[in-house]
């Protein structure tokens, strides 16, 4: 469970499978309203599970890390808002299984604190993109990106600490 307000860290949270039984390692995060937690994040195969209700955002510092690497299945990030500024919001890879619904994903604002893309899938990945915002997605050599209902707005995000707008309803004039 994420209290609300700003948890940072400075290197990455790591959930690993088990790697000596096919028994997946679960992981279940809920965030109360305004719980913004800014760090990486990497989920290994032989791990699966749910975040919901957080903002996860990571600002790169010259390497272009993901904020979220996901590398297990399957994991579901709901009412989030995945962010990067510098870098990737959500890699897929490693034959990864991940829906992300009612997110917004993307950069935080506009030049250094853009995402060279939201989303990067390959090594026979799957990503399900479901009534998300500001999404644009990178698919390399043909793997599966599914985008419904999607809203691409390019809207500019605060600097740490401050609240961000619902993911889910688009601002007057942005495209579905």
């Amino acid at each position: 469970y994420a209290r609300s307000g700003d948890h940072h860290w400075d290197a990455k949270i790591t959930i690993k499978g088990s790697t000596g039984h096919k028994v997946p390692r679960a992981l279940t995060v809920e965030g109360e309203g305004g719980a913004r937690l800014w760090g990486r994040w990497s989920v290994s195969r032989f791990s699966q599970g749910t975040i919901r209700g957080v903002m996860c955002a990571y600002e790169t510092e010259g390497v272009a890390w993901p904020c979220v690497l996901v590398r297990g299945d399957p994991w579901l990030f709901d009412e989030c808002q995945i962010r990067s500024a510098g870098a990737y919001a959500v890699m897929c890879a490693k034959q990864a299984s991940v829906t992300v619904r009612r997110c917004g994903v993307g950069g935080m604002g506009s030049g250094s604190r853009r995402a060279i893309n939201a989303v990067i899938i390959m090594d026979s990945s799957w990503c399900l993109l479901q009534v998300s915002v500001r999404v644009r997605v990178l698919d390399l050599r043909g793997y599966v990106a599914v985008v419904i209902e999607c809203v691409f707005s390019s809207a500019e995000l605060p600097d740490r600490g401050h609240r961000l707008r619902a993911p889910w309803r688009p601002a007057d004039g942005e495209r579905r």
